[in-house]
């Protein structure tokens, strides 16, 4: 069985995007609901900039990855077990 290895960034982009809209939910709510005060431009300001940095991250770590790979499993694989 082959896939090239893209395939498996489908799951990562699920999650981005599940992450995308939670994260709106959540600016919007300390937006609107918080108190003006400095707590809360603090927790704003940290909780994007803890994301633009796990993002920055992935990218690192992920760019140098040439995802149009093949991946190959189970190429020599047999289900009868060697007779001794």
């Amino acid at each position: 069985m082959t896939f090239p290895l893209y395939l498996v960034l489908f799951p990562y982009y699920f999650f981005l995007a599940i992450f995308a809209i939670m994260a709106l939910i959540d600016v919007y709510h300390l937006a609107r609901f918080s108190s003006v005060n400095f707590g809360s431009f603090l927790a704003t300001f940290l909780f994007l900039s803890g994301t633009i940095y796990i993002l920055y991250w992935t990218f690192s770590v992920l760019s140098p990855i040439d995802f149009q790979q093949i991946v190959t499993t189970f190429q020599n694989f047999t289900l009868n077990p060697p007779l001794y």
